[in-house]
């Protein structure tokens, strides 16, 4: 799947800062398989997983239809995804996603739990649109199917308001969050632990851009 001919050399270049090979090991992604990703951006994870699951399997592609995906992501995410025979896009809030219950083997939210575990509105407290996306993926997944969450890591300790900040999450938080939505935490990897990482800053356009701490989980679906 890394070596897929399909690749752009753009891509091929973050391979070294995200290790997609073992991740998906680590996830236990296969051929034949059902595959959802989250805020799947511009392609890069659903490029690969497209290859690793074969013509028998499929990636159901999400991204959200913000400005930022029009302005931004969608010119580089469409032409990828039409050239990708068992890529479905789904360019709709993940709320409207329209999958069988109990029909997917592992969902992805990679990158992009910052964004979603935190409202200045609601607080500390898990934002209610979070916990109808954790719904949305618990249905979908079959029984014993795998969440897996790859997230840049603030703190120890740090609150939601201030590592939102930081596009980072806390770790015990985030474990806090999709267990407390009925998924059980199987595995911690420290495969994306970076020890150069000023974890307390934002790491765009820095020295740590590519090389962030982060965090990596396998959740399940309790059978």
């Amino acid at each position: 799947a890394i070596d897929s001919a399909t690749r752009s050399g753009e891509s091929r270049e973050r391979d070294d800062g995200r290790k997609p090979a073992e991740v998906l090991k680590f996830f236990g992604i296969k051929p034949g398989m059902t595959v959802l990703e989250v805020g799947a951006g511009t392609g890069y994870y659903a490029e690969i997983v497209s290859a690793a699951v074969g013509p028998e399997g499929k990636v159901i592609a999400q991204n959200s239809p913000t400005e930022f995906y029009l302005n931004t992501i969608q010119a580089i995410f469409e032409p990828m995804a039409e050239q990708l025979a068992n890529v479905e896009p789904h360019v709709a809030p993940l709320e409207d996603l329209k999958v069988a219950d109990n029909s997917v083997d592992v969902a992805m939210i990679l990158l992009i739990y910052h964004h979603m575990h935190y409202t200045e509105a609601e607080g500390e407290k898990l934002p209610i649109s979070a916990q109808g996306h954790l719904k949305v993926l618990l249905k979908a997944l079959k029984p014993g199917g795998v969440l897996g969450i790859i997230e840049h890591a603030a703190p120890d300790g740090t609150n939601r308001a201030d590592s939102a900040a930081l596009h980072r999450v806390d770790e015990a938080t985030t474990v806090a969050d999709i267990t407390g939505a009925g998924f059980t935490l199987a595995a911690k990897s420290d495969l994306l632990q970076v020890a150069s990482d000023d974890r307390t800053v934002y790491w765009s356009r820095t020295v740590h851009m590519g090389k962030t701490w982060r965090i990596l989980h396998k959740y399940v679906k309790p059978e």
